[in-house]
C-alpha cells in the first residue's frame, strides 16, 4: 500500500532528527527543469506565474541562487501539512511515513518524506513551454504497488494513471453533498495523521476513520471512492 499526497505552494524549509536524508529519486530529471526556468528572464518568469514585485523577486531568487535544504514533508507549510502535524510524531511515526508516503511533484516527480528539496515554485498550470504530464509519465510507472490511496488533488494525482483509492470529503447541506477545497486539505492532513499513527497498511481500515465530524459514507462509497462526509 502506498499513499499519495500533493505538495503545497507555501515552503519554509527545515529537517527533522528522525528522518535520514535522501535525494530525490528524480533529480537529473529536474536538474532539467530548473535549467529550463535559469533560461528565462525576469519578465517571462513575471508572466509565467502572473506574478510581480515581492513575490517574483523571491520566485526569481529561488530559481538563481542556492538555499537551504530541508526534508520534503517538513518544508511544505500548507493546509494539508499543518494537519499532519509532523511535530508530534515518534520516530516510528517518521518510519512509517517513509516507508508508505510519497509526495507528487511538478519540479521533483516524487518525493519520499526525507527527499531533501529547497524552495522552488512550480505547478502543473505553469507554461513552461512543455507537458510536464508526459514529463513525469515514468512515475507512474515508478510505483508498482496494487494499492494505492489517493489524498493528493486532482492536479497532482493526474500523474498517476492506475487504479486507486480516492478520498473525497464533503459536507452535507440542503440533501447536496459538495467538497470545499480548503476543508478538504485539512482533512486529507488530518486523515494522514490519522494512517500514520495507526499504522494502518488496509486500506480497508480507512473507514474507520472519525474525525473533524467526517465519518464514512457508505452510500455515497464504492472500492475505489471512499466519501467521507459530515453536516455543514
Amino acid at each position: 500500500m502506498k499513499i499519495i499526497i500533493a505538495p503545497a505552494k507555501t515552503m519554509d524549509v527545515k529537517i527533522s532528527e528522525y528522518l535520514v536524508d535522501t535525494m530525490p529519486l528524480f533529480e537529473n530529471e529536474s536538474i532539467k527543469l530548473k535549467a529550463k526556468l535559469k533560461k528565462k528572464s525576469k519578465k517571462a518568469i513575471a508572466e509565467m506565474y502572473n506574478i510581480k514585485t515581492k513575490i517574483l523577486d523571491q520566485t526569481y531568487d529561488y530559481i538563481h541562487n542556492e538555499h537551504d535544504f530541508g526534508h520534503a514533508v517538513m518544508s511544505y507549510t500548507g493546509l494539508v501539512y499543518k494537519n499532519l502535524n509532523t511535530n508530534d510524531f515518534t520516530k516510528p511515526d517518521f518510519e512509517y511515513l517513509n516507508n508508505y508516503v510519497y509526495i507528487l511533484d511538478s519540479l521533483y516527480g516524487l518525493l519520499r518524506p526525507s527527499d531533501l528539496i529547497t524552495y522552488y515554485r512550480l505547478d502543473f498550470n505553469t507554461n513552461l513551454g512543455m507537458d510536464l504530464y508526459s514529463f513525469w509519465d515514468k512515475v507512474c510507472n515508478y510505483i508498482q504497488d496494487d494499492q494505492i490511496i489517493n489524498l493528493a488533488s486532482k492536479e497532482y494525482s493526474k500523474m498517476i494513471k492506475k487504479d486507486m483509492i480516492n478520498i473525497q470529503f464533503k459536507e452535507e447541506s440542503n440533501n447536496k453533498f459538495i467538497s470545499k477545497a480548503t476543508y478538504s486539505k485539512q482533512a486529507r492532513g488530518t486523515m494522514l495523521n490519522y494512517i500514520v499513527k495507526n499504522k494502518i497498511k488496509s486500506p480497508n481500515d480507512l473507514k474507520q476513520f472519525n474525525s473533524l465530524n467526517y465519518s464514512f459514507n457508505d452510500k455515497l462509497s464504492d472500492n475505489s471512492n471512499y466519501i467521507f462526509t459530515r453536516k455543514a
